[in-house]
């Protein structure tokens, strides 16, 4: 089974058990499909939420991941996963969650995913921290593109002309 971020406790912490009965027990006994254990010690196992789980927590790799991105995925297994990491995976569930049912969890889904897919983008630019240092050097630099240097070489073009003035 894929990692996941995100631990069934940290889900009812967001989304209540009442909301994720409506929405994931297709079968309507009382427990949500594919949640294993005894009651205080459940587990996300195979089901409607596991792959929920996985589909959040694989959009977060591959944001955050290389090529574009400068960590190496996938992260610890939650708990132990970044906190920023786990924020942000449960409010992609939640938005998924309310995207599937919109008449049942009434949360803005749309607004919600682009606040957490716009913080994906600033831990990924390295505009926000996320807890835990990014690789050394980053690998985002370095003055070459696909592997080659931008100007083999050569001394830097000057774009600008003498008789330009300054503006």
């Amino acid at each position: 089974m894929r990692v996941l971020y995100l631990t069934y406790r940290a889900i009812l912490g967001r989304v209540r058990i009442e909301l994720l009965l409506d929405v994931l027990d297709f079968d309507r006994d009382g427990v949500i499909d594919g949640v294993t254990g005894a009651p205080g010690s459940e587990e996300i196992g195979d089901g409607p939420l596991g792959s929920l789980c996985a589909s959040v927590c694989t959009e977060i790799d591959e944001l955050l991941g290389k090529p574009q991105g400068n960590y190496t995925v996938p992260f610890a297994a939650a708990p132990d996963s970044p906190d920023a990491v786990t924020e942000i995976a449960l409010d992609l569930l939640h938005a998924r969650i309310g995207a599937m049912a919109p008449a049942v969890v009434v949360v803005d889904h749309v607004a919600m995913a682009r606040e957490a897919r716009k913080r994906l983008d600033d831990i990924r630019n390295g505009r926000r921290n996320m807890g835990q240092a990014p690789p050394d050097p980053p690998a985002n630099t370095g003055g070459k593109l696909f592997g080659v240097s931008l100007y083999n070489g050569q001394k830097t073009p000057i774009f600008a002309h003498k008789k330009w003035g300054i503006f």
